[in-house]
């Protein structure tokens, strides 16, 4: 219970939270309210996943390319040689990692591309307009899974455009 009340307490207040990942938020929530009211399918998970594993892959290929840095009383931050081969394992690994995280967007993202094909197929069938597509179930299963681990209810009108 007190670390429901603990999240509860950080969700009001945003101040604890670092301003980057605030402006990012408000963003994201600014152009998804805006293409959902155009009626404009973007899979804003997709692109962020993009992104994302982009900034992770340029940063493991930095750490394993660029000379390490080791402090040295006597010398202060001084280089430190890193041999041909750990270089070329370092960035090996860098391209497994994205290349891996690549496939599992691509994954997630034929599961979204399904279930808006099988809504439409079954709107289609059924006579009923498409009105689910995979961003408002993804949206909705976060705000009910908010609700019920932490007790926090979301007014939805806020997110809408």
């Amino acid at each position: 219970m007190e670390l429901k009340a603990r999240a509860v307490a950080a969700l009001r207040d945003s101040r604890g939270l670092p301003p980057e990942l605030v402006f990012v938020t408000r963003n994201m929530n600014i152009v998804r309210a805006n293409n959902q009211s155009l009626g404009i399918p973007v899979n804003r998970v997709q692109i962020l996943g993009q992104y994302a594993a982009l900034g992770l892959r340029r940063m493991l290929i930095d750490e394993a390319t660029l000379p390490a840095r080791q402090y040295s009383r006597a010398h202060g931050v001084v280089p430190q040689r890193s041999s041909l081969l750990s270089q070329v394992v370092g960035v090996v690994a860098a391209e497994w990692s994205y290349v891996t995280f690549r496939i599992a967007l691509w994954i997630a993202d034929a599961g979204m591309a399904a279930l808006n094909a099988w809504g439409r197929i079954r709107a289609l069938v059924s006579g009923r307009p498409f009105t689910r597509s995979a961003e408002v179930v993804l949206d909705e299963a976060m705000r009910q899974a908010l609700e019920k681990r932490l007790g926090y209810t979301i007014d939805t009108s806020l997110l809408t455009a």
